[in-house]
């Protein structure tokens, strides 16, 4: 099973079914900054150049950079060690949390930039001081003129309530992409969060495709994977329900209990694997 867009290519040799699973905001980049300035509010702006100020008023100045194949790779160990601070005392599934997940992706990337060049994409805010620091971040894919926009994170010791520093960084971000003639579409990928539908109101819908080898004997258990999928995607969705599986796994690292089959229900209900 695999998330697919709609009208994704179908293979004939498999019984292929595609279940709903989420949305994606997309956003059709302009073809030039005066458009996009155009496309939202001048409230929108003054509230942007406002936390720009502040943000600057209280950190320092920054720099935008943007980094592709090794030279992005050779960021992924500083990037993780903001990850793990930000996830710390706080549940998540991503596989960086562990050293093996973490070398899986590594691995992962190094093959696709060597069939793919120029398809693995890091962006960085940096404060103009002695160490550089790096205060935001995002990973990304370059394919086919889009830009998959797969994960990002701020430095948590920078993130202050006085000013909106994900806002400052998808700014940078966008504009920089606008200037690039490689990318069209800005894929912010699944998940209607209010941080994305800030940029665009137009969304595409995501789907978990279900494949099975096609002979006869194996459409029964191509019916019940459909229904576990289904099922598992009811769970992830219900906020309530998934909340507390997630707390109880904050519970289980505090305390250092052997999760033993524990990992199991992670595995199959909370990731979609």
């Amino acid at each position: 099973a695999h998330v697919v867009e709609k009208d994704f290519t179908v293979d004939e040799k498999m019984f292929t079914t595609d279940i709903l699973y989420d949305f994606s905001p997309v956003l059709t980049l302009p073809n030039s900054l005066e458009t996009f300035k155009a496309s939202h509010k001048g409230k929108f702006w003054y509230n942007l150049r406002r936390s720009k100020k502040l943000f600057v008023a209280g950190c320092g100045d920054f720099s935008f950079d943007n980094y592709i194949d090794n030279d992005a790779i050779s960021l992924l160990e500083e990037i993780r060690v903001l990850f793990l601070k930000k996830w710390e005392k706080k549940y998540t599934s991503f596989s960086w949390k562990s050293e093996k997940g973490f070398c899986k992706f590594k691995s992962h990337v190094k093959k696709i930039i060597k069939e793919c060049p120029g398809i693995f994409v890091i962006n960085t805010i940096r404060l103009n001081n002695n160490d550089s620091t790096i205060i935001a971040y995002s990973i990304g894919f370059i394919i086919e003129e889009t830009f998959y926009f797969y994960m990002h994170g701020v430095n948590s010791a920078y993130n202050k309530s006085s000013f909106s520093l994900g806002t400052i960084f998808l700014e940078e971000l966008i504009t920089s992409l606008i200037l690039n003639p490689r990318v069209m579409v800005f894929d912010f990928m699944t998940g209607l969060n209010p941080y994305k539908l800030k940029w665009t109101n137009k969304t595409k819908p995501i789907f978990w495709r279900i494949e099975t080898n096609k002979a006869f004997w194996n459409y029964p258990i191509h019916v019940a994977k459909i229904v576990i999928f289904t099922i598992k995607i009811k769970i992830q969705k219900n906020t309530f329900f998934s909340d507390h599986i997630k707390q109880f796994f904050i519970a289980i690292n505090r305390f250092n209990i052997s999760r033993g089959a524990i990992r199991l229900i992670e595995k199959h209900i909370l990731k979609m694997e």
